[in-house]
């Protein structure tokens, strides 16, 4: 709720919120990436960040999250069928988070509200992520990504949970 309440109030004050350009910050989407064959999920090793996260990234300009996130996702896996678990018009997050990310030499410390979903696909085995991307994945099962040997943040912990109990309910 915090998150979101946050999320509001910076639309509100900074409307190139979308635009990489907003020093205070910038609207990010992301997806747990979900194998509904096998029931696992996706980690990537994100390059920068040096740490395991879910495929996402920058709204760059687009106001519509979902397309955002399903933008990020397509570039960073390669996956041919990627499809949002949910079939709602329009289609909902099922987690939010605003998260500092620290100052590197392109960007000084800023905020990056995240709007996250979850995406399915049928055909793992056709990880072929765009040139420049991350080439370190991971398909785990719902605990095995729980269990310790990944060091998580806990909104990934949470935005894992909520996964898990959306798809084995």
């Amino acid at each position: 709720q915090q998150d979101i309440a946050l999320i509001k109030q910076l639309m509100q004050a900074h409307p190139n919120i979308c635009n990489m350009n907003c020093e205070v910050g910038h609207f990010t989407a992301s997806a747990m990436v979900v194998d509904m064959t096998s029931k696992k999920i996706l980690l990537h090793f994100h390059k920068r960040l040096n740490r395991w996260l879910q495929v996402g990234g920058h709204a760059d300009y687009e106001t519509d999250m979902s397309r955002v996130a399903l933008r990020e996702a397509q570039e960073e896996t390669g996956l041919p069928d990627l499809a949002f678990l949910s079939d709602e018009e329009p289609v909902k997050p099922v987690d939010y988070d605003v998260h500092t990310i620290p100052q590197n030499k392109d960007f000084p410390k800023h905020l990056h509200p995240d709007f996250r979903y979850i995406l399915t696909t049928h055909h793992p085995e056709a990880l072929s992520p765009e040139a420049g991307e991350s080439t370190q994945f991971e398909w785990l099962t719902f605990d095995g990504a729980l269990s310790g040997q990944y060091e998580l943040d806990d909104s990934l912990r949470r935005l894992i949970q909520k996964t898990k109990q959306l798809i084995l309910h």
